[in-house]
C-alpha cells in the first residue's frame, strides 16, 4: 500500500512539474537560428464598456415589448370564463401581474444586450423582477381598503415610478458588475 502512495505522489510531482514546463513560450526562431522578427502577440487591453445610453435605451424598449407580451399571455391565462362573457375590456389583475414579470425580464435582458453583456443577466433579472415585486407590495399594501390597485393617488404614483426605478437599478447593476468583470 505504501508503494502506492508514493507512486501515486511521485506521478503527481510529475505532472506538476511538466505542466509548469509547458506553460513556457519558447522564443520564436526561424530555421537558421537567428531570433524571428515576427511580432510576439501581446495580451489585450480589457474591452471598454459602451456608453450608458445603449442600456438605457434597449432596456427600455425590451422592457415595453415584454410588458405587451406579458399582456397577450396573461389575458389568455389569468382571465376567466366571467370575463369572457362581458361587454368592456377585461385586465385583471392576473394579467398585469403576469405582465409585469414579462416587462421586468425583458428590460433586464434588454439592458445586458445593451450594454454588450459585460454583466451578469441573473443578477439583472434578479434585480429587475425583485423591485418590481417590492413595487407591486408596497401598492397593495396602500390599497387595502379599495378595489384595485388604481383607486388611490399613492399606489398610482408607485406604479407609475416603478419602470423607472426598475431600470435605473438594473443598469446600475449590469454597468457596476460589467466594469468588475475579466474577459
Amino acid at each position: 500500500m505504501l508503494h502506492i502512495v508514493r507512486y501515486v505522489v511521485v506521478g503527481i510531482l510529475v505532472c506538476v512539474a511538466a505542466g509548469a514546463e509547458a506553460q513556457r513560450l519558447a522564443p520564436l526562431v526561424n530555421p537558421v537560428g537567428a531570433p524571428s522578427s515576427a511580432p510576439v502577440p501581446q495580451a489585450q487591453a480589457p474591452a471598454r464598456q459602451p456608453s450608458a445610453v445603449w442600456p438605457v435605451l434597449l432596456g427600455s424598449a425590451a422592457g415595453v415589448v415584454g410588458f405587451v407580451g406579458g399582456l397577450a399571455v396573461g389575458y389568455e391565462v389569468a382571465n376567466s370564463e366571467a370575463c369572457r362573457l362581458s361587454d368592456g375590456p377585461c385586465i385583471s389583475e392576473g394579467t398585469l401581474l403576469i405582465a409585469s414579470v414579462f416587462g421586468a425580464l425583458g428590460l433586464a435582458t434588454g439592458t445586458h444586450v445593451g450594454n454588450a453583456r459585460k454583466g451578469s443577466l441573473g443578477y439583472d433579472m434578479v434585480v429587475s423582477v425583485g423591485l418590481g415585486a417590492i413595487g407591486l407590495a408596497l401598492s397593495a399594501l396602500v390599497h387595502e381598503d379599495s378595489g384595485t390597485l388604481t383607486d388611490n393617488r399613492f399606489g398610482s404614483s408607485v406604479l407609475l415610478v416603478l419602470p423607472l426605478a426598475q431600470l435605473v437599478g438594473t443598469v446600475y447593476v449590469e454597468r457596476r458588475i460589467g466594469g468588475s468583470a475579466r474577459d
